[in-house]
């Protein structure tokens, strides 16, 4: 039987299995859990005021019921962690609970992040995604760059009607490409704004093209009033 002494020689000559480990790298991977959840509640708390805008101003319109899941979903869900985390590690050693928590940290930002409201699906965010998309495409086309390319102040680099007219065309040809995902708002019946008339305007198409990034009806002429209509309703409904 061995004795005591001889165990405690063996513990002090008894090199470590496995590769020479650095203590302040494990110390560092250890704490990078505390880091990110104070983390994660530094940015909730900070996101909190820019969610309660209405949706016209880009907001989340919270209520006090959303407000409170939102910022209680983190704590709750480390007290729930706590309490069977260690039973786990017992179980099932504290390797296999990093790997499932690494796992459950990456679901639930990509889920975050498809979430363009507290109730929001993905269809939702499709369409908005689409909707940016469209816009991307309009801000890089020719009639943009042919006002950016004209002098302000000088009558001769005044693009003129027939060039913006030719423009136009492109732009409005680029716009109602169909895309490989399907999914071109300016093409679907049903998407909203889609609508308004597309020969209304000196433009024609341009008040749709409007009308449908901002998913709802923006009419040629009347582009102040409908937004100025659209922001009264929202802080009404505040």
């Amino acid at each position: 039987m061995t004795s005591r002494i001889e165990v405690a020689e063996l513990v002090e000559t008894t090199q470590p299995a496995g590769p020479k480990r650095r203590m302040g790298v494990v110390a560092a991977v250890a704490t990078l859990g505390s880091l990110l959840f104070g983390y994660d509640t530094g940015v909730i708390s900070g996101a909190l005021p820019f969610m309660y805008l209405p949706h016209g101003a880009g907001g989340l319109a919270l209520t006090v019921g959303h407000e409170g899941a939102i910022g209680g979903t983190l704590t709750l869900g480390a007290a729930f962690g706590g309490l069977i985390g260690g039973m786990m590690s017992d179980r099932w050693g504290r390797r296999h609970n990093l790997l499932i928590l690494a796992v459950l940290f990456v679901v639930g930002a990509l889920g975050t992040a498809g979430a363009p409201s507290v109730s929001g699906t993905w269809e939702e965010r499709r369409a908005l995604d689409a909707r940016v998309r469209l816009a991307r495409i309009f801000q890089e086309s020719g009639l943009v760059a042919l006002r950016h390319h004209a002098p302000v102040g000088h009558f001769f680099g005044v693009p003129s009607g027939s060039e913006i007219g030719n423009a136009w065309v492109m732009t409005w040809n680029k716009l109602n490409e169909q895309w490989a995902d399907g999914s071109n708002p300016m093409l679907d019946p049903s998407a909203p704004g889609y609508d308004v008339d597309a020969s209304d305007g000196a433009l024609p198409g341009l008040a749709r093209m409007v009308s449908v990034i901002a998913a709802r009806p923006i009419r040629a002429g009347h582009l102040l009033r409908d937004l100025g209509v659209t922001a009264i309703a929202e802080l009404k409904a505040v």
